[in-house]
């Protein structure tokens, strides 16, 4: 798996992928499922939805997003 930038790459939409985020500026850091349709919004946590399962302690509106990353396929034949 490789973590891509927000700042340099655009992630896909429509999709939950896996996001980092922080608190300030590298206070904490938290990897959460998530998908966002709004491109002019993937900085701000709070634009992401969650996966329902994901339970969170935490105020998203607090956070920005850093990073997200979209695990790598497994080929058939390595199976």
């Amino acid at each position: 798996m490789k973590w891509y930038s927000i700042k340099k790459y655009r992630p896909p939409t429509g999709n939950f992928i896996f996001i980092r985020i922080e608190l300030g500026s590298g206070q904490y850091d938290r990897n959460i499922v998530a998908m966002c349709e709004d491109l002019n919004e993937v900085g701000n946590a709070s634009a992401w939805e969650v996966m329902a399962n994901d339970a969170l302690d935490i105020d998203l509106s607090l956070y920005r997003v850093t990073h997200f990353c979209i695990p790598d396929p497994v080929e058939i034949e390595n199976l």
